[in-house]
C-alpha cells in the first residue's frame, strides 16, 4: 500500500454484522468510455437492463450508457445462486498501479454485484461485496499465499483494520469505501486463493487492531529498510501513538542513532537478508520488482540523466542541476523535504522545494524511487557542476506501520501474528468486532 492518504476515520469500534463494501474498480479519473464484460456462465447472473448475453459492450454516450446498442441510465449485475470463482464476470482494461511505474491495464474477475454508472462522461464501475469476501484477494495481492500463516494472519488483520478505519476517506466524492489500487489497497479481483489464505481469513474473522477502543489506521509498506517511519512525516498532521518510528530489530539498540552510518551498513533487521534471503523474495512475495535487494540499494545518475528526469517529472527547464539539499528528514532517514538548485536554459539560477517523500521519490527516478531514505553523494569537479549523483538507499515504500518483508522475517523465525502486530503497532490489541 503506497500512500497519498491524509485523513483518518476510525471512530467506529464495534460493528454488529460483517459490512458490505463498495470498491471502485474503474474510476472517473481513468477516463474510460468503453469496456467489455464477459460471462463464463450466464445462469448465475441477472442484469437490470435487458436479457443478459455472454459479452456486454458498454460505452458512454452523452449522459447515458450504451449497452449492446441500448441506452440506459445505469447497470446493475447481480448473482443468482453461488457461482464458482471461475464463473465470475470478467472485465477488461481495468487500470492498476495508477501513478506508479507499474501502471498497467489488466482483466479482472469480480465476485458480488457490479454497478456501472456514467460519471460526468466517463465510466464508473463499482464492485459491491461482503468485506470478508474481499479480504482474501487483498491479502494475496500484497503477499504470496505461500507465506507463513503468522504473516498471512497479521496481514489480514492489518488490511481489515485499515479498511474499516478509512472507509469513504480516500474518494469521498465517489461514494465508495475504497478503490482497487495502491492509494487504498490493491485488489485485483479474483485470484487463486489457496487454503492457507482462506484459513487466515477464517481464523481472524472480524478481528481488527484497536488502540483505546478505536480501530487502528493500520498502514503497511513493502520494506522499511531497518527503521519504520512516523505517520506525520509521510502524511502530515499529528503523530499517531501506534504509528511512531521504531527500529525493526529483535532488540532495540543504538545502531540507529547515526542515520548516515545506518544506511551505509547492513544491520540485522527483520527485513534484512539476515532474516529473509533475497532468493526467497519470489517464493514469498510473488511478483516483485526487478531488484534482488530492497533493504539496501544504489542508483547512480550522470548529470545529463538526472537533469532529464527532473525536467520531465517536474516540468522544469533545467540545463544543469547544481545541488540536491535535504531540508528535513524523518526518523528512518527518509527525506521529506528536498531542495533542488539548478541553472535554467536561460542561465538563471533557480530552485524548487519538494515537500513530501512521495514527490521526492517520483522526481528522482524515471519510474519511481524505491524509497526516499537515501544518502545523496554528488561527485563534483572543482568550480563546476556535479557530474554524477549517487543515491544509497534503504527500503521500499513509505515505511509507516507494518513492514511486510520484516513481518515475513519475523514469521519465518517463529514469531506469531500477535508478536508481529505488537512489534509494528505498539500498545494496540486485537479485538473481534463482529
Amino acid at each position: 500500500m503506497h500512500g497519498r492518504v491524509i485523513i483518518m476515520n476510525n471512530k467506529t469500534n464495534q460493528i454488529a454484522d460483517e459490512p458490505t463494501i463498495r470498491v471502485g474498480i474503474i474510476l472517473p479519473e481513468d477516463k474510460k468510455t468503453l469496456i467489455k464484460i464477459k460471462f463464463p456462465n450466464l445462469r448465475h447472473y441477472k442484469i437490470n437492463t435487458e436479457k443478459l448475453s455472454e459479452l456486454l459492450n458498454i460505452e458512454i454516450q452523452s449522459e447515458s450508457i450504451l449497452i449492446n446498442n441500448k441506452l440506459v441510465d445505469n447497470i446493475l449485475i447481480e448473482t443468482i445462486g453461488n457461482p464458482d470463482k471461475n464463473e465470475f464476470p470478467i472485465i477488461n482494461s481495468v487500470p492498476t498501479g495508477r501513478g506508479f511505474h507499474w501502471q498497467n491495464e489488466i482483466q479482472v474477475q469480480l465476485p458480488g454485484k457490479i454497478i456501472i454508472q456514467n460519471h460526468n462522461g466517463y465510466l464508473f464501475v463499482i464492485n459491491k461485496l461482503p468485506l470478508e469476501q474481499y479480504l482474501p484477494y487483498v491479502a494475496t495481492s500484497e503477499m504470496n499465499p505461500d507465506c507463513p500463516p503468522a504473516l498471512l494472519e497479521a496481514q489480514t488483520i492489518t488490511a481489515r483494520s485499515w479498511l474499516l478505519a478509512n472507509r469513504k476517506v480516500n474518494h469521498p466524492e465517489l461514494d465508495i469505501d475504497v478503490c482497487n489500487d495502491d492509494c487504498c489497497q490493491r485488489y485485483l479481483g479474483v485470484t487463486n486463493v489457496p487454503d492457507q489464505s482462506l484459513r487466515a481469513i477464517k481464523n481472524t474473522y472480524g478481528q481488527v487492531l484497536q488502540y483505546r477502543n478505536e480501530i487502528c489506521d493500520a498502514r503497511y509498506s513493502k520494506c522499511c529498510g531497518g527503521i519504520t517511519e512516523s505517520f506525520e512525516n509521510v502524511w502530515g498532521g499529528k503523530p499517531i501513538p501506534y504509528l511512531l518510528s521504531i527500529p525493526d530489530f529483535p532488540h532495540y539498540n543504538n545502531q540507529t542513532d547515526d542515520l548516515l552510518n545506518f544506511i551505509n551498513s547492513f544491520p540485522p533487521a527483520f527485513c534484512s537478508p539476515d532474516f529473509v534471503k533475497p532468493s526467497d523474495f519470489q517464493k514469498y512475495l510473488g511478483k516483485v520488482d526487478t531488484s534482488d535487494s530492497y533493504y539496501r540499494w544504489e542508483i547512480t545518475y550522470s548529470q545529463k540523466e538526472l537533469t532529464s528526469i527532473i525536467n520531465q517529472k517536474l516540468n522544469l527547464d533545467a540545463a544543469q542541476i547544481i545541488n540536491l539539499s535535504p531540508l528535513k528528514k524523518g526518523y528512518s532517514g527518509r527525506i521529506i523535504k528536498l531542495k533542488i538548485d539548478y541553472i535554467d536554459k536561460s542561465d538563471k539560477k533557480k530552485s524548487i522545494i519538494l515537500n513530501s517523500e512521495y514527490d521526492i521519490r517520483n522526481a528522482l527516478h524515471k519510474q519511481f524511487l524505491y524509497s526516499s531514505a537515501i544518502i545523496i553523494e554528488q561527485k563534483t569537479q572543482r568550480n563546476s557542476f556535479p557530474e554524477e549523483f549517487k543515491f544509497i538507499g534503504a527500503g521500499w515504500g513509505h515505511g509507516v506501520g507494518l513492514c511486510q518483508i520484516g513481518a515475513l522475517g519475523m514469521a519465518l523465525n517463529g514469531y506469531s501474528e500477535g508478536d508481529i502486530l505488537q512489534h509494528y503497532f505498539k500498545n494496540t490489541k486485537i479485538e473481534k468486532i463482529y
